[in-house]
């Protein structure tokens, strides 16, 4: 019995040998096929083997080392073809047919190169940073940036060579005719229209530049628990498409507060006994300061006529005065202490002069800027409720 249970498993193993072995034949057939050209019948030779033995690693591993191989090649083939086109549009139809592939940043650069080659004197800031949203590397930025500036001096160029042009059309007309009527001619030329060809050639080489810093008048209005009012001076430092610019400026401001408030407390009386007092009065506050904003903004979309942005900053104030009364409507007149202790618990106390922090948001153009913005106040008192902050809006005219 021992000796056939032997001779099963000596059966056994042979068997798995010769499996073995047809197996590494087969897949070494296999990639001679495929190095020979015939990449078809090595992939189905391969699939074959892992119908038959699914579980195999070296089948699955020479199965996907013939897919990639494939696949690499049709890249470099396809990159080969955008190359040879070199246009936008191929690369763009390459990045959306191989998506990260090794090419994927060279070809967004050569996108950004061709976009760029496209420039005119025409061409608006926004096809500029179309381009660069292309770019990955610092060159290609350059590119982009010569491109552009080499654009823009044709655009002077250009409108200065028409102005010349017709400084000479109009000299050589004056000299065609007779000698006579040639000297007045040139003589009624040379008081009007040669001259003012040549002060048209003057002007029209003369670009006017977007200057770095610009000042204005703004005004204001906010308000929560109080109103306030402003006019002042502001300067913008950065032009109003740059990526960050910021603005400082002084403004007198006008801050009022009403509120119709009341006093009471039990009074003993050694007449009357216990008693209840109350009184009631109009409390005013008229506040008047400078105050001087200093604001970071980030233009988050710009373009050549206009420009988003948001910012920070801070507002710091200088009290020039703080006049408050209390105005009795019915009662007796209160001591302004003991409303301070026993009043009206929605009474505002404002927070003056201002420390506070800037939250804005607005549209700028190169004359203009429109904001609005939340105050939050840094100086709070402790008696009755505090102001804690203020919405505004302002309006800023730059000249």
């Amino acid at each position: 019995m021992k000796k056939i249970f032997s001779l099963l498993i000596l059966s056994f193993v042979i068997v798995l040998s010769a499996s073995a072995q047809d197996i590494s034949s087969a897949l070494r057939q296999a990639e001679a096929r495929f190095s020979s050209g015939n990449e078809t019948g090595a992939i189905e030779l391969v699939t074959k083997i892992l119908q038959k033995y699914p579980d195999n690693q070296q089948a699955k591993a020479l199965l996907e080392k013939f897919n990639k191989t494939i696949s690499d090649r049709q890249i470099d083939a396809d990159w080969q073809l955008a190359q040879t086109t070199n246009t936008f549009e191929a690369y763009e139809q390459f990045r959306a047919k191989h998506p990260g592939s090794k090419y994927d940043d060279t070809a967004s650069d050569n996108m950004a190169k061709r976009l760029a080659d496209k420039f005119t004197p025409n061409s608006s800031y926004s096809d500029r940073t179309r381009a660069e949203s292309y770019a990955k590397k610092g060159m290609t930025k350059d590119y982009i940036a010569n491109k552009w500036k080499a654009a823009m001096a044709k655009k002077t160029s250009s409108s200065s060579t028409s102005s010349s042009s017709s400084y000479r059309s109009s000299n050589t007309t004056s000299s065609s005719s007779s000698y006579n009527s040639s000297y007045s001619s040139n003589n009624r030329s040379y008081g009007s229209s040669s001259y003012n060809s040549n002060s048209g050639y003057r002007n029209s080489t003369y670009v006017k530049k977007e200057p770095f810093v610009r000042v204005g008048i703004e005004g204001s209005i906010e308000g929560l628990k109080s109103f306030s009012s402003g006019w002042g001076l502001s300067m913008r430092i950065g032009r109003f498409n740059s990526l960050f610019n910021s603005t400082i400026g002084i403004k007198y401001q006008y801050t009022g507060y009403s509120k119709w408030v009341g006093y009471s407390y039990d009074d003993y009386n050694s007449y009357w006994g216990y008693e209840y007092v109350y009184s009631y009065a109009d409390y005013k506050r008229k506040v008047n300061q400078f105050v001087f904003p200093i604001i970071l903004n980030w233009n988050a979309a710009r373009n050549d006529n206009w420009s988003f942005y948001l910012g920070i900053g801070y507002e710091f104030g200088v009290l020039l005065s703080d006049n408050y009364k209390f105005e009795y409507d019915f009662g007796d007149p209160f001591n302004e202490s003991d409303f301070y202790r026993y009043g009206d618990e929605d009474f505002v106390q404002l927070s003056v002069p201002s420390r506070s922090v800037i939250l804005q948001m607005g549209f700028a153009g190169r004359h203009w800027d429109w904001k609005a913005y939340y105050k939050i106040h840094t100086k709070t008192t402790s008696t009755f409720n505090s102001e804690s902050g203020a919405v505004g809006t302002a309006f800023t005219y730059y000249f």
